[in-house]
């Protein structure tokens, strides 16, 4: 299985996807929908959370995003988001943007690492956090979004990918992450994603 990314400065690369099951990569029409209104990311710093491939990652990096943050726990998984990192940097030298990938659960980046980036930074509303772990990983869904959630500081995007189905159920989201409204939800069959 391989993943295009759809548009910007590298549209049309092929990423690599681990193989089987390991990871569960973002529909392509639900992908679509949210970068067809954000084509520009110029300015903004992008975290990919739960990387997977790094498509969506790459996907905000090809669009002009100014930095892109990504965190994958697992190994195997980690070694191939590398790769499809290492390759689009070879496939567009001239750009400026910083790509930055860690080894470990979002979580832990996101209480340990996180907050001195996101604080020094030039411009602390123009960050987007892209969170989509694994469907079934409620814990994660529900650990993840409640420390967001009182986190008074962040005053950036939060981008929540989940399937009614699989994953947590969208009025779930909503009780759990209360101090912003959502100003877009896109849908495609039973996964939505949810943007504060």
């Amino acid at each position: 299985m391989a993943l295009n990314i759809l548009g910007g400065r590298i549209k049309g690369t092929v990423l690599k996807v681990p193989p089987g099951d390991m990871i569960r990569p973002m529909s392509v029409l639900l992908k679509r929908k949210i970068f067809d209104s954000r084509q520009n990311l110029q300015g903004y710093t992008f975290v990919d959370l739960c990387a997977g491939s790094g498509a969506v990652g790459l996907e905000a990096w090809s669009r002009n995003a100014d930095k892109v943050y990504f965190c994958e726990i697992h190994k195997k998984v980690f070694l191939i988001t590398s790769g499809n990192i290492k390759k689009v940097q070879e496939l567009d030298e001239a750009s400026k943007a910083e790509l930055s990938i860690q080894n470990r659960d979002c979580l832990s980046w996101l209480k340990n690492d996180f907050q001195p980036l996101y604080e020094n930074s030039i411009d602390p509303e123009r960050w987007i956090l892209f969170f989509a772990p694994p469907y079934p990983d409620h814990k994660l869904y529900e650990k993840t979004l409640s420390w967001l959630n009182d986190q008074s500081w962040y005053k950036g995007e939060l981008w929540v990918e989940s399937c009614k189905d699989k994953g947590i159920i969208q009025e779930k989201v909503l009780e759990l992450y209360t101090k912003e409204e959502p100003f877009k939800t896109v849908k495609q069959g039973s996964s939505f994603l949810i943007c504060f």
